[in-house]
């Protein structure tokens, strides 16, 4: 990828945020000091100065930017109002700090990347064990090296927590956001997927229990 294709592809909110480090407040002439603006929060935050959004750069910024509970319930419930989303099986949730413009098509663990503010495509020093973030990956992750979430038993989810099942039987997985006290959960399914929005607030306790979900936390939560 070429600095110029890295700069173009930072999310709006990422520029807001690397403004916001630098000056206190959201500048709205980024558009063309991109790559100034990059190699100044860079300079500040003790990493190599060249500008270029690479790996380190995002993951400190993701770091600085970590969404709260309530800002992951926020985005997904944000995500129920997005008109006609359909579901692909591997599509959604590769921008960092992503933009909260509505997604044409996602998949329950893109939703899950999208809500998180992350992308789930960033490998190496970023996810650590995990290749990329889906069903299986985030399990294994929780009940494992935990680089992004821990594993709970699924009576103690919270809002903001996920709730998540892994591959079996060569089949796929699944995985939701945990919105209310009552163990609501907003996730993407290709079974919804037929009639409208395939990003719904569902119930989906009796499912979890079937499947011997686990309730997974994320890891920088309080």
């Amino acid at each position: 990828m070429s600095k110029q294709t890295a700069l173009a592809s930072l999310s709006r909110r990422s520029l807001d945020a690397m403004c916001m480090d630098l000056y206190g407040t959201n500048r709205l002439d980024t558009h063309y000091a991109r790559l100034e603006l990059v190699r100044m929060w860079q300079s500040r935050h003790h990493l190599t100065a060249d500008g270029w959004p690479g790996t380190a750069t995002l993951r400190a910024l993701w770091l600085l930017h970590r969404p709260t509970r309530e800002q992951v319930i926020a985005a997904a419930l944000t995500a129920c109002e997005w008109p006609d989303v359909a579901y692909k099986l591997g599509t959604g949730g590769y921008d960092w700090l992503p933009d909260d413009v509505p997604l044409d098509a996602c998949d329950c663990s893109g939703l899950v990347a999208h809500v998180f503010a992350r992308s789930r495509n960033a490998t190496g020093a970023d996810l650590g064990k995990l290749e990329w973030i889906e069903t299986t990956q985030l399990l294994r992750d929780g009940q494992t090296t935990r680089e992004l979430v821990r594993a709970l038993p699924l009576d103690e989810a919270r809002p903001g927590d996920l709730v998540c099942y892994g591959d079996k039987a060569g089949g796929q997985g699944h995985v939701g956001i945990v919105v209310d006290s009552k163990g609501w959960t907003v996730d993407c399914s290709s079974s919804s997927g037929k009639t409208g929005s395939a990003i719904r607030l569902r119930d989906r306790r009796r499912l979890w229990a079937s499947k011997s979900a686990l309730a997974l936390r994320p890891v920088w939560y309080a």
